[in-house]
């Protein structure tokens, strides 16, 4: 069983220092495996770093319009039995039980705040200056914060598919993102901006491997890096090949939407310079 000191040790070899804003992707799986669970490995955490945030992100109050904007990689008109039953987010509406124990583990501190985004809120500690900067409009604005504060990410495992830093460099880069709508208390709401596949984005992991930290803890491998240098490593990747990070799956809605786009954007800039 992976033990609270072997936890603290990992947290500082990976090279996080207690001033370093922490973003933490946490692992169901591998919590039946520490001994305590959650609780231990937020205890750890918390003794090791000052500021943290987790995402809280609720899909469940999504919900699909009769119409909207065009190649958005979604069905209007569909999903209306799910439309349904659609949750109106509220700062106690539930997230996955990994991330609800951690929250519910951090809610005991003070100055603690969830914001206010209905389908990808964050849970900090200290950091509601990040918080509050996010919209509707920008979901990654707690991340872009974190980064300028010298964040860091600690991952329990590298595939990166969970990792919303990439995702705020997609938007930093200028990608195609897409809208989705959410149920709130004063009505559906349009959330912009929201995220794309992550099913490409292990081939981040090759121009980020020197500065990818790693630590082996029980049997398993943890990963730690900046935020800011993430998603600058990403965010220049994509600017130098539009199609970067995108998955290999020729159905995939939401990348073949960021292939339209990118053909859409040269060929109006060939019909330009004509």
């Amino acid at each position: 069983m992976i033990s609270y000191h072997a936890i603290t040790e990992s947290i500082w070899k990976l090279g996080i220092s207690r001033e370093n804003p922490l973003l933490v992707a946490l692992d169901q799986d591998q919590m039946q495996d520490i001994k305590g669970g959650v609780a231990t490995f937020m205890g750890a955490v918390l003794a090791s770093v000052d500021n943290m945030l987790i995402p809280t992100f609720t899909l469940q109050t999504m919900v699909v319009p009769q119409s909207g904007p065009q190649n958005n990689a979604i069905v209007y008109g569909s999903n209306k039995e799910e439309n349904l039953s659609a949750k109106i987010f509220t700062p106690d509406l539930p997230v996955e039980p990994v991330y609800q124990q951690a929250k519910d583990i951090l809610a005991t501190y003070p100055a603690t705040l969830r914001s206010g985004h209905p389908i990808y809120s964050f849970f900090g500690l200290g950091l509601d200056i990040a918080l509050l900067k996010q919209t509707n409009e920008n979901p990654y604005a707690p991340i872009q914060n974190l980064a300028e504060m010298d964040g860091w990410i600690l991952m329990m495992e590298n595939s990166l598919k969970k990792n919303f830093a990439v995702h705020t460099a997609e938007m930093t880069a200028g990608r195609k993102q897409f809208t989705r709508w959410a149920l709130t208390p004063d009505g559906i709401a349009a959330c912009l901006h929201s995220p794309g596949c992550s099913r490409g984005f292990h081939k981040l992991l090759y121009y980020i491997k020197d500065e990818l930290n790693s630590f082996p803890i029980g049997k398993y491998e943890w990963f730690a890096m900046p935020i800011k240098s993430m998603i600058q490593t990403a965010a220049a990747l994509i600017n130098e090949d539009a199609f970067a990070l995108l998955c290999n799956d020729l159905k995939c809605r939401k990348c073949n939407a960021v292939r339209e786009d990118v053909r859409s954007q040269v060929v109006n800039e060939w019909q330009r310079e004509k």
